[in-house]
C-alpha cells in the first residue's frame, strides 16, 4: 500500500480545484454567448483551435454580429474595463509590461467581462462571486446565477452544463473551415428549456436597438438612456443601444 505524501496531495488537491473554477469560468462564458446567441439573435464567429482534455472549452468569439452591429474582440475589452469600473468599482489592470501568460490570462477575462457587460446592457442581471483580486492579470468576474427579464433565473450548476452543452456542439460543428459563425438556428437543435428562442431573425428588428452611425473606427459606444420595447411574446425588455461616433469612442 503506498502513501502519498502531503506535498503529493496538496498538489493533487491544487490541480483539481483549478479544474473546478476552469470548468466554472468557461462554463458561464460559453452560456453568456448562448444566451446572446439564442435570445438577442446574435451571430457569432469562432475560430478553430485544440480541444480541452479535462476541463470545459471556453469558446472564445472572433467577433459579434448583434442587431446589425458587429463587435470585436477590442471592443469586448473596452466594456471589460467598462464592468471593471461601473459594476465591480474597481480600476482595470495595466497592461503595460504584461508577460505574454499574463496577457493570455487577461484576454479570457476581458471576452468574459465584456460579455457579461453586453448582457447587462441587454436587461440580464448576475450575481457576481466575491473572489480575491488577481494582482498581475486581469479580475476574471464570476457570477453565481443570471437573471432573465422575464424572470427567469439559472444558477450556476445549471449554468455551467449549459456550457459545457454548448461547447461540445460548436466544437463537433467544426468540418474543415477554420472559420465557423454560429446562430440561433444552429442551436435551436439543444434542448434548453431555459433560454427560449426570442430573437431569431435580426432582419425584422425594426426598433433598431444598436444604431450604427458612419464612421472610420470599429470602437463602439454605449449610449446612456436604454430604449425600452415589448417583444411578441409581451416580455418587457430594457436596451441599451450601441452606436458608433465618428473617430472617437466615449462611454
Amino acid at each position: 500500500m503506498s502513501i502519498i505524501s502531503n506535498d503529493r496531495l496538496s498538489d493533487v488537491v491544487s490541480k483539481e480545484r483549478k479544474i473546478i473554477s476552469r470548468n466554472v469560468e468557461s462554463g458561464i462564458t460559453n452560456t453568456v454567448l448562448c444566451i446572446l446567441i439564442k435570445q438577442l439573435g446574435a451571430i457569432v464567429s469562432f475560430r478553430r483551435t485544440k480541444k480541452t482534455k479535462n476541463t470545459i472549452k471556453m469558446m472564445v468569439p472572433e467577433d459579434i454580429t448583434i442587431m446589425g452591429t458587429m463587435m470585436y474582440q477590442n471592443d469586448l475589452i473596452k466594456m471589460s474595463d467598462l464592468l471593471i469600473r461601473e459594476i465591480v468599482n474597481e480600476q482595470p489592470i495595466n497592461r503595460e509590461g504584461m508577460s505574454d501568460k499574463q496577457y493570455n490570462r487577461s484576454k479570457e477575462s476581458w471576452i468574459n467581462n465584456g460579455l457579461l457587460y453586453l448582457l447587462k446592457k441587454c436587461g440580464y442581471n448576475f450575481i457576481i462571486r466575491q473572489t480575491k483580486k488577481a494582482k498581475l492579470t486581469e479580475r476574471f468576474v464570476k457570477v453565481s446565477s443570471i437573471s432573465f427579464p422575464s424572470g427567469e433565473i439559472i444558477n450556476e450548476k445549471r449554468l455551467i452544463e449549459i456550457g459545457m452543452k454548448i461547447e461540445q456542439f460548436i466544437s463537433n460543428s467544426f468540418k474543415r473551415e477554420h472559420v465557423l459563425k454560429v446562430d440561433s438556428s444552429q442551436l435551436s437543435s439543444l434542448h434548453i428549456p431555459e433560454i427560449k428562442d426570442v430573437l431569431v431573425d435580426q432582419q425584422h428588428l425594426s426598433y433598431c436597438c444598436f444604431n450604427k452611425q458612419q464612421s472610420t473606427t470599429r470602437s463602439i459606444v454605449v449610449e446612456d438612456q436604454p430604449l425600452f420595447y415589448t417583444q411578441n411574446i409581451g416580455m418587457p425588455v430594457i436596451v441599451y443601444p450601441l452606436r458608433y461616433d465618428n473617430g472617437c469612442c466615449y462611454y
